[in-house]
């Protein structure tokens, strides 16, 4: 083109913004010096100084360096010798010594060079051992600077930039690799290779909690390090009185604003110098919106909010869904990129750490970066350049241009609430998403290579596109957290998952599970839910000890403090039964062990002696209540036709009674307990009455024989149990 040029750089070195100078590429190069004692290196693009050793009065006079040994060689005058030390500051020494005027040096491969001027000699020794001390050159003059020339000193490498087509700069990357960049002034176009001056396209909002401020980028890199705000002009928002977080949709110039005061979020569009309102796309109840972000393709709109929660929602259709549940603090800022499905969030961790984590925007693939003890306030990123805030006294704001990692662009004295850059080539791209809502009934959630459908709070999947309404849960139960079950509240951190989601579980103190008590001692015992352990502990508190905890997963206690219980006609058993299967009251299966009902049987008769044999005694319904009486027991309604086949037995007849088999062909031989009266409510021909159960037992088999009145079996000999075989 007439008059136009461009400049370009030796391979291994970079092409300064300014489009005419070049600076090496790879890591940031140093600048090794000596002042007087001082031996620094200074960054040549970060510009920080580093002390890399003091010798005190001794004045340093030439240094080198070693790229094998990562050493830096110097001497000294005062000294009458060379010495060196590691990069790392970590080990040093003296190579050479009586060398009384050491005047310059150089390193190359194994050997260290130098010159004397008091010996006019040039000279060499192995580097690392100061031996086989040789003089190359002596003469009457005195030699001074001295250098060692080779090739592969300044190798030559590919050029990555030779076939890139950048317009302007071509600067090199790693893993020689080429960048087109752009000179002050210009941004690069979506094709990666041609820059544009931007005008009034490229620009900054910076959203303050009553105003949002649009600050152009266009002379960005001659304006780093301003005490003000750069060209800007100032936005009023009507009908919002303490803004939180926004964002743009540069398509149909959309803005969406919320409302910490109203607790809304909504929509205005962008016309010359104001906003318009349109509507509110978001009402919440008791909370406020911290930040959000809008993927401009769906127009899903992403949020946080005091709950510590990512939202999704879908304005035009009023569908939320939860996207990342994991407990943020204090969640900032988000930054949506619709075509690589990938969203970005600050939050701060409890040490005052600022930190970016990142996930898909199907909520999975969870990572995050600590970005200092500073808090971070807001971030966003445009075309190879990431913006972000930090608050001390002032609010500064930051780029990196894929250059240099930090610039000051500019501070301010007043509170920035989020920070968001557009240019004509944003929002560009398209994802799985786009057409026909990614064939979702409710929300679209793209995510690389595909795309997940999720639903609205209250509705649950029917298959991998359709949302159906949630049945709504009845008294006494409360829905799992996806909204596809209900179940009894006591369920809920009983240490058993039993929500698809597993989200009964979650959440759950870390409290006592289980608890038993030594009548003898007042001891007590309890077994701990989270930490898989038994404690005991003195029941006034005075201290405890872990009885078992070798990871353990306890769920019930029952402790035994005594082996021998004096016989009494006041001991009975009671049994608590627990069963799964059927249906609760609310129509919902039952696959847990839950309690069904309970039985009391007394143990010993008026003479103290054990009322052995073969017992069967009827479930009642619940509750529990074991300060019945016997008569008082057979009042309380049995469980459908439920019966307890048991038998005790006396120690002298424990091994004969364990001949016998249980099985049904030996139902015949259990009968109902002698010392329970026939029932009294009920006559004896009558058939027995039905009673409303709490759980319906599929196709039971329960048997149900006729009350009688029978008289203690002795026990069983041995005979009789061979008939059985």
């Amino acid at each position: 083109m007439n008059g136009s040029f461009s400049c370009g750089c030796h391979p291994g070195y970079l092409l300064e913004l300014d489009g005419r100078r070049c600076k090496a590429a790879g890591q940031e190069p140093f600048l090794l010096a000596s002042v007087q004692f001082d031996l620094l290196l200074y960054g040549l693009r970060s510009f920080k100084e580093d002390v890399l050793t003091f010798t005190g009065k001794k004045i340093i006079f030439s240094v080198d360096y070693d790229w094998k040994e990562k050493k830096v060689f110097w001497l000294s005058l005062d000294a009458e010798s060379i010495k060196w030390i590691t990069m790392d500051k970590k080990n040093k020494g003296t190579i050479v010594k009586e060398t009384p005027s050491p005047f310059s040096l150089s390193v190359f491969e194994d050997v260290i060079y130098w010159s004397d001027t008091k010996m006019r000699t040039i000279q060499k020794a192995n580097k690392d051992t100061g031996k086989n001390r040789t003089v190359l050159i002596k003469r009457l003059g005195q030699p001074f600077g001295l250098k060692v020339i080779h090739e592969t000193l300044q190798p030559i490498a590919f050029n990555p930039c030779q076939n890139l087509g950048c317009s302007h700069l071509c600067l090199l990357g790693p893993k020689q690799s080429g960048m087109c960049r752009c000179p002050i002034g210009f941004l690069l176009a979506n094709d990666g290779t041609t820059c544009v001056l931007p005008a009034d396209t490229a620009f900054l909002f910076l959203v303050s909690p009553s105003v949002i401020t649009q600050v152009y980028l266009k002379n960005i890199q001659s304006t780093i390090g301003l005490k003000t705000l750069p060209e800007h002009k100032a936005l009023s928002v009507p009908i919002v009185n303490q803004i939180t977080a926004m964002d743009y949709v540069l398509q149909d110039q959309s803005v969406y604003a919320a409302d910490s005061e109203g607790g809304f979020i909504a929509l205005f569009k962008l016309k010359e110098q104001e906003l318009v309102f349109r509507g509110k796309v978001l009402q919440l109840e008791g909370d406020v919106v911290t930040s959000l972000a809008v993927d401009w393709i769906t127009h899903n709109i992403y949020w946080s909010s005091r709950q510590q929660l990512i939202h999704v929602t879908l304005a035009s259709k009023a569908y939320t869904t939860i996207l990342f549940d994991r407990d943020l603090s204090q969640p900032n800022s988000i930054a949506v990129h619709p075509p690589s499905g990938v969203m970005c969030f600050s939050h701060m961790q409890e040490e005052g750490a600022g930190v970016i984590g990142s996930i898909l925007l199907n909520g999975l693939n969870y990572k995050e970066y600590k970005t200092g003890p500073e808090r971070l306030a807001a971030f966003t990123h445009i075309e190879k350049m990431l913006f972000w805030t930090t608050v001390n006294d002032t609010t500064k704001v930051w780029y990196s241009d894929g250059l240099q990692t930090k610039h000051l662009w500019f501070e301010v004295k007043k509170d920035v609430v989020d920070l968001k850059v557009y240019s004509k080539f944003s929002q560009q791209g398209t994802n799985h998403c786009v057409e026909k809502n990614g064939g979702c009934s409710h929300i679209c959630l793209p995510y690389p290579g595909g795309r997940t459908c999720k639903c609205h709070i209250g509705y649950n999947s029917t298959n991998a596109t359709a949302c159906g309404k949630d049945v709504r849960c009845p008294e006494m139960t409360r829905p799992c957290k996806d909204g596809r079950k209900c179940l009894l509240r006591e369920r809920f951190c009983d240490g058993q998952a039993d929500c698809l989601d597993e989200s009964d579980e979650e959440n759950c103190a870390d409290g006592v599970r289980s608890l038993a008590v030594d009548w003898f001692t007042g001891q007590l015992y309890w077994t701990n839910r989270k930490r898989k352990a038994i404690y005991a502990g003195a029941a006034d508190g005075s201290g405890y000890a872990t009885v078992l905890g070798k990871n353990i997963d306890p769920k019930e206690l029952v402790l035994l403090p005594a082996k021998r219980v004096r016989p009494s006609p006041s001991i009975a058993l009671v049994l608590e039964l627990q069963a799964s299967g059927g249906y609760d009251p609310y129509g919902q299966e039952v696959n847990r062990l839950i309690s069904r009902g309970w039985v009391k049987i007394d143990i010993f008769d008026s003479h103290n002696r054990v009322i052995s044999g073969r017992w069967k005694v009827p479930i009642r319904i619940l509750p529990v209540n074991p300060r019945l009486t016997t008569g008082e027991i057979n009042a309380v309604p049995q469980l459908e036709n439920a019966e307890l086949y048991l038998r005790i037995v006396n120690a002298r007849d424990a091994d004969v009674q364990s001949f016998a088999p249980i099985t049904h062909n030996n139902a015949g031989l259990y009968k109902y307990p002698p010392q329970a009266p026939a029932r009294s409510l009920f006559a004896a021909d009558a058939p027995l009455p039905s009673y409303p159960s709490p759980y319906r037992f599929p196709n039971s088999q329960m048997m149900c024989s006729s009350y009688l009145e029978t008289v203690d079996p002795p026990p069983p000999s041995a005979m009789l149990f061979e008939e059985f075989e």
